[in-house]
């Protein structure tokens, strides 16, 4: 079974998120509090909340956290 999901996430596709699903995504802090682009950037991670319909489409999402790479 392991194969089968790493397989088509990782190598062929053909797979569907459907349904809720909590998402990591890691991203570059480049702004500081009044837009303005920081020297140093540094790395943080958003929480997301989002829900997929029948089709894959993402219909929902919330940003719940925005927090440092641990």
């Amino acid at each position: 079974m392991k194969s089968i999901v790493d397989d088509n996430l990782y190598y062929v596709g053909g797979v569907l998120i459907v349904g809720k699903v909590r998402l990591l995504c890691d991203f570059q802090h480049r702004y500081d509090e009044e837009g303005a682009t920081v020297k140093e950037l540094h790395t943080l991670v958003a929480v997301i909340d989002a829900e997929f319909d029948q089709s894959g489409r993402c219909i929902r999402f919330d940003t719940v956290e925005v927090q440092p790479v641990k």
